[in-house]
């Protein structure tokens, strides 16, 4: 290859040879400035594709990554709402593929556990021991937030003279009282696993058998009865030696039948027992006062317990509601 006139030739000789004889050559010579102009246009092609195709690759990677980012962003912020203690935030991932749709409805289902066992830890926590909040919130199918049929024990008690106590009194001196007193009475009925069902002002509704039913609830009762008597009496005592007057309270137990579940409003929803036997348990206490005795009991509840107590059957009566006479006995004792 030499350079002639400016120009790169390519030259090429062919010697023509016949036996031993030399015939002549044939010298070719070729100009390669136009095949190396052909070749850095090739080149210059490939970079350019090679350029295009990167800034696609590029492209394609940032379309792919914002439409991962943004239901990955949208995730951690209602991760936030719901770190919060906002349990009706709820995510909504409709990009990203169905990888991220999938991860989106899982957290939707967490947080929908979530407000399921926020909503059993805060409607039992105030009305059950630990003990049985923690049981219900290990299994929840124990318990049927709806509303369902039953068997339960129904303690009704009532503080005897309440209305004419609190009109003698100041009113903080009532309410002091009052606060002492049920604070004791709470005390016993958690201490037979019952559910505090509600106040009605000096009354107290305990059940035995709701939302967690036991073998022995009708007993629970019975023993929750007996002892809230007692603990009046520790109380009364302690009141005498600081010069203040006794109280007097009436106990009606009943078991059978009810409908347990919550009732009421979204914004005010409370898990308790509804039915005729649950007014009969009210009836009954007030039967207290008829037969001037502390703790009486229906028949049904007897009848599960009659091997475990000691108790006087008293007059079949009529109660509000029954057209026929209800069998109740006197709870004095264990046996």
């Amino acid at each position: 290859m030499f350079k002639s006139g400016g120009a790169r030739i390519l030259e090429v000789t062919l010697v023509m040879i016949e036996g031993s004889e030399k015939l002549g050559a044939i010298q070719i010579g070729y100009d390669i400035s136009s095949l190396s102009a052909s070749v850095k246009r090739r080149n210059a092609i490939l970079v350019l594709l090679s350029a295009t195709a990167v800034a696609i690759a590029a492209m394609i990677a940032i379309i792919i990554a914002g439409r991962i980012s943004r239901p990955v962003a949208h995730l951690s912020q209602v991760a936030l709402q719901v770190g919060a203690g906002d349990l009706d935030a709820r995510a909504e991932v409709d990009s990203g593929g169905d990888e991220m749709r999938l991860l989106g409805a899982a957290f939707n289902n967490m947080v929908a556990g979530l407000r399921e066992r926020n909503l059993v830890k805060d409607t039992f926590s105030r009305y059950v021991t630990k003990q049985v909040a923690d049981e219900i919130l290990r299994d929840p199918a124990k318990i049927s937030l709806g509303g369902v049929k039953r068997e339960a024990t129904i303690l009704f008690s009532d503080i005897r003279g309440f209305t004419a106590f609190a009109e003698r009194h100041k009113p903080e001196d009532v309410i002091a009282r009052l606060n002492e007193y049920l604070s004791a009475m709470v005390d016993v009925i958690f201490k037979y696993e019952g559910t505090l069902d509600k106040f009605i002002g000096d009354a107290i509704m305990a059940v035995y058998g709701s939302p967690i039913a036991r073998d022995d609830d009708p007993l629970r009762a019975a023993m929750t009865a007996l002892e809230m008597k007692e603990r009046l009496q520790i109380l009364n005592d302690k009141w005498a030696a600081e010069g203040r007057e006794p109280l007097k309270i009436g106990i009606g137990i009943n078991t059978g039948e009810v409908i347990a579940g919550n009732i009421g409003d979204i914004r005010r929803m409370e898990y308790t027992v509804i039915g005729d036997n649950v007014n009969l348990a009210s009836r009954i206490e007030g039967l207290t006062k008829t037969f001037d005795c502390p703790i009486i009991i229906s028949g049904s509840v007897y009848e599960r317990i009659k091997d475990r107590v000691v108790a006087v059957k008293l007059e079949s009566t009529f109660v509000k509601g029954k057209t026929l006479a209800v069998e109740i006995y006197e709870l004095r004792g264990l046996a």
